[in-house]
């Protein structure tokens, strides 16, 4: 399949978007719902977790899972 999305002409018209996807997340997505009339708005919400405090749970997880790897 990822052959054929580089020889294909839906392919060579999908790449573009790919790009921005990989640069920009899920805004890219929502910036095309919201030209086809999906969305209202692009308007993102404000995360519902605290970023940091995921960063430490996150640090606290991986620390564990090194000290003991079974």
């Amino acid at each position: 399949f990822a052959a054929d999305l580089y020889t294909s002409e839906r392919g060579n018209r999908l790449l573009p978007l790919i790009n921005y996807e990989r640069l920009y997340g899920v805004a890219i997505y929502k910036e095309v719902l919201y030209r086809r009339g999906v969305f209202a708005t692009t308007v993102a919400r404000a995360p519902l977790f605290d970023p940091a405090e995921e960063q430490r749970r996150l640090t606290a997880l991986v620390t564990t899972l090194l000290e003991n790897p079974t």
